[in-house]
């Protein structure tokens, strides 16, 4: 079963805010204040996801949205937008809700065979990064708004990417992924202007594809 559980790190008092279910929850992010958690869950054996809000003091999930895909929801930094995958009979889109639901609309769209599969917003209001389907296997894009336009920073030569993470100051994505041949994922970091990139991490271990995230002090989180 899949629980929801708050670690209090400065304590080490662990805090469970859901009980278990048998659904999968995926991709957990905290509103910009803190108040919140936002995350994915699973609705039912398929593929269908939905989109859900929970205190972080915990209390019931509120359900924002039903149509999501793929693995990642993502809060812009205002906290006034919530941003997930959705998929159409012919296309892929990125869908932002307001925190409470409402106000659904397309920030941008890519056709199938090149979809998005993780996305995560920017310190900057008007600045995605995804990872996106290419030619090549998957690779990074950057979504600027409000028109939608997206550039393809690195989609050719990896074998998967996965969940993004921007350093605090917006000048550079890091993601965990592995090069066309390769087996064990790293943390690389990306320029979000560019696409230039270098390895992070080497060796043996393999950071978890659905996990990395940053912190204000420049730290990452994996595991």
């Amino acid at each position: 079963k899949f629980e929801l559980r708050l670690l209090q790190v400065a304590t080490q008092r662990d805090v469970q805010l859901l009980p278990g279910s048998p659904l999968e929850i995926v991709n957990l992010h905290f509103s910009p204040d803190g108040n919140f958690i936002y995350f994915l869950r699973r609705l039912n054996s398929s593929d269908s996801l939905g989109v859900f809000r929970v205190a972080a003091l915990g209390g019931p999930a509120t359900t924002l949205a039903s149509d999501a895909r793929m693995y990642s929801v993502t809060v812009s930094p205002d906290g006034k937008q919530i941003a997930y995958i959705s998929q159409t009979p012919t296309e892929f889109q990125i869908v932002s809700i307001d925190p409470d639901g409402s106000n659904r609309r397309v920030i941008a769209r890519r056709p199938l065979g090149r979809e998005f599969w993780f996305i995560e917003w920017s310190p900057m209001p008007d600045t995605l990064a995804a990872v996106a389907g290419g030619d090549q296997g998957m690779g990074l894009v950057r979504i600027d708004l409000p028109n939608g336009s997206i550039q393809e920073l690195s989609t050719s030569g990896w074998g998967a990417v996965g969940q993004p993470a921007w350093s605090h100051d917006g000048t550079t994505i890091f993601a965990s992924a592995f090069p066309s041949g390769g087996t064990t994922f790293q943390i690389w970091a990306f320029d979000p202007r560019t696409g230039a990139h270098r390895p992070v991490t080497s060796g043996a271990k393999g950071y978890g594809e659905f996990t990395l995230s940053s912190t204000d002090s420049g730290d990452l989180v994996a595991i």
